[in-house]
C-alpha cells in the first residue's frame, strides 16, 4: 500500500492545493519506507496527475477543494480529507487502525459533519 500524505514543516499541510511536498511512504510487511516528492507550485490538477504517477493509493491531507477531491475519487484514491497534525504520528495510527478522522480532524471540520448529517435527516441537503 502507498500512502502519500501532503507535508509541511514535518506536519500536515492544511491545504492539499497549494502544498509543495508530499511525503510518499510504501507500507508492507517489512515495515515503512518513506521519501519526499517536491510538487512545487504545479496547479491543483497537475497535482492529482502527480499522484498517480507515483501510483499513489490514498491521500492523507489537510483541507482540499471539491473538484480536486472528486477527481481523485473518480481516479480510484482512497482520500482522507481535512486531517492535521505530525506527519509520523498521523502515520502511524492510520498504519495501526486507519481511524484518523475524529482524532485528527481540522478545528472545525467534525461540526460540520455533524451539521451536515442534521440538516439530511430533515429531509435537507447542505453542502
Amino acid at each position: 500500500m502507498r500512502v502519500a500524505i501532503t507535508t509541511w514543516q514535518e506536519r500536515i499541510s492544511p491545504l492539499f492545493d497549494t502544498s509543495q511536498w508530499l511525503q510518499i511512504t510504501d507500507v508492507d510487511e517489512d515495515g515503512l519506507k518513506s521519501h519526499l516528492e517536491y510538487m512545487g507550485d504545479q496547479p491543483p490538477l497537475a497535482k492529482v496527475e502527480k499522484l498517480k504517477n507515483l501510483r499513489a493509493d490514498i491521500l492523507i491531507c489537510g483541507a482540499i477543494t471539491r473538484p480536486v477531491y472528486m477527481e481523485l475519487i473518480r481516479s480510484g484514491m482512497a482520500v482522507h480529507p481535512f486531517i492535521c497534525g505530525r506527519v509520523e504520528e498521523v502515520l502511524e495510527v492510520y498504519r495501526r487502525n486507519r481511524k484518523i478522522e475524529g482524532r485528527f480532524a481540522m478545528p472545525g471540520y467534525g461540526r460540520r459533519l455533524r451539521q451536515r448529517n442534521r440538516h439530511q435527516r430533515g429531509g435537507r441537503h447542505s453542502f
